[in-house]
């Protein structure tokens, strides 16, 4: 089974899931809806599920590229404080208590695949 992973730039969700199913066994791909629409759509073409983060990145997925018949399991996890942003240590500080955890459990929902 291929796994598709799809967030808004594909370097921080996306990267953290990929780790956390890689581990569990199963074939993952990472990308983000605002990278090269053509690379995105082929790595979408080769994917059995796809899995988005964040509301937002799923109504991109619709609206911007063809998903045909694909299986979607779309997951709710904002990585952007509320607060403003941050940088740096303060920043993997926030991913690690308020975004990474809620990946895992959301995630969690929907396995096995």
């Amino acid at each position: 089974m291929h796994v598709l992973i799809l967030c808004h730039f594909g370097m921080n969700r996306s990267v953290h899931l990929q780790k956390y199913l890689e581990n569990k066994g199963y074939s993952i791909q990472t990308g983000g809806v605002l990278q090269d629409q053509k690379e995105v759509q082929d790595k979408i073409d080769l994917a059995d599920v796809i899995v988005t983060v964040h509301p937002e990145v799923e109504d991109s997925l619709r609206q911007q590229f063809n998903i045909s018949d694909k299986r979607v399991i779309a997951l709710n996890v904002d990585d952007r404080p509320k607060n403003g942003p941050l940088e740096g240590a303060a920043w993997t500080a926030y991913q690690n208590k308020n975004v990474y955890g809620k990946l895992e459990s959301q995630m969690d929902q929907h396995l096995p695949l």
